[in-house]
């Protein structure tokens, strides 16, 4: 079996699916306005974005569990972080 990831690769995977997240959220929004919400186009991309949430929740409680020397904020931000600005490590909550 593979060693876990590390706290930043988290934070680098985490940073990845949030991009991919919100250019599917609004390709969805934009396919829903032109085809309908209950249309299946519409469907599938809600489908994908909500099956990167899960995933996003499910790596969230991994890094908890495989890095408990890290405080609680910076874990949290690996995956609930919008994007990282500068060397200071900042980031912008979503």
């Amino acid at each position: 079996m593979k060693k876990n990831y590390t706290f930043d690769d988290h934070h680098r995977i985490g940073e990845e699916l949030y991009i991919m997240r919100e250019k599917l959220l609004r390709l969805s929004c934009e396919l829903g306005s032109v085809y309908g919400s209950k249309r299946k186009p519409s469907r599938l991309a809600q489908n994908i974005y909500e099956g990167i949430d899960e995933l996003r929740n499910q790596l969230d409680n991994l890094v908890f569990k495989e890095n408990p020397e890290f405080a609680t904020r910076e874990l949290a931000d690996a995956y609930y972080c919008a994007r990282r600005i500068g060397e200071s490590g900042a980031c912008l909550k979503i």
